[in-house]
């Protein structure tokens, strides 16, 4: 690990706990926590928020974190999440895996595997799959770009040795 990616996530990680300092799960939110999407549970888990209550299927929205692609995980975006909950809103909030351990594309490769869990647990939380929406902070702004890209235009999507879930490609051309 570089020097700076160790100054990033202690100067990161200080500012964010004292955020979050005293902040809980509001009662109106039911969680599902801690559940692994991918081959790394330490890096690869993700958590579901739904309004507690809420029947049938509701619009999902995917947070991808920010953090300069070497800090951030799930936690520090859970109160945000479970802010859009409260609109009505399944979230999906997913650690990905960070530079400078993991090379590009991974963090890509990550959001691709959290796009296809929920296309595969539609039912299992209630994901309305045909209306799903992801919002990205700084970085995770700028791989969800990344990601919008591969699933719009087939020249780039070559380029990796991914494609988007089977479905999800049939859900952007009805956009």
């Amino acid at each position: 690990m570089s020097v700076t990616s160790d100054n990033i996530r202690k100067s990161f990680k200080e500012s964010d706990d004292r955020r979050d300092a005293g902040l809980t799960t509001p009662a109106n939110v039911e969680r599902y926590d801690d559940i692994v999407y991918g081959e790394d549970a330490a890096s690869q888990s993700l958590d579901v928020y739904r309004p507690k209550g809420a029947d049938g299927r509701l619009p999902v929205i995917v947070s991808v974190h920010g953090g300069g692609w070497v800090y951030g995980d799930k936690e520090r975006y859970q109160y945000y999440c479970m802010s859009l909950v409260q609109h009505g809103f399944a979230v999906v909030n997913f650690t990905y895996r960070l530079a400078p351990e993991h090379k590009f594309p991974a963090a890509i490769e990550d959001i691709n595997a959290v796009f296809k869990f929920v296309l595969e647990n539609n039912e299992k939380y209630g994901f309305d799959t045909e209306h799903i929406f992801a919002v990205g902070d700084s970085a995770g702004a700028h791989q969800l770009g990344l990601y919008a890209v591969i699933c719009t235009n087939p020249e780039y999507a070559k380029r990796f040795d991914f494609a988007p879930p089977k479905g999800f490609a049939a859900l952007r051309r009805q956009l």
